[in-house]
């Protein structure tokens, strides 16, 4: 909790540990989308971990700390762990981008518009687009 990209302490409303070897397979790109049937096939046969194994997951778990300021919607999240995928997720869900400058907010938006395209290209943009608070 010492790492100073972490949101601040008092709007981490959840952390998250990603250790499914099917779900790590879709968000680093070796298995295309989460409806595929690899996908399906896989996530079925994963083994979920026991408490006395919880030291081998980190060393190829990505965590996932999500912050809100208004305990409704996701103000910061930090990915512990590389994942390009993740990030295009949640950079959808902290919702459209807002800037007061033209030539940032067009910079923004090309950078939106991509993590768009990237997490329909996985299959999980309608599962964002019809979550309900």
């Amino acid at each position: 909790m010492d790492d100073p990209f972490l949101p601040p302490y008092n709007t981490i409303c959840g952390i998250y540990c990603i250790y499914r070897k099917s779900i790590l397979e879709v968000l680093s790109g070796k298995i295309t989308s989460f409806n595929s049937y690899k996908f399906k096939t896989n996530f079925s046969s994963d083994k979920l971990i026991e408490e006395e194994d919880f030291e081998d997951v980190l060393d190829f778990a990505i965590f996932v700390v999500i912050s809100s300021e208004d305990s409704e919607y996701i103000s910061h999240y930090f990915i512990g762990g590389d994942s390009e995928r993740l990030n295009s997720i949640l950079n959808i869900c902290l919702g459209y981008p807002q800037a007061e400058n033209q030539k940032i907010l067009n910079n923004t938006l090309k950078h939106f518009n991509k993590d768009i395209v990237a997490v329909e290209n996985m299959e999980y943009l309608d599962n964002i687009l019809n979550e309900h608070p």
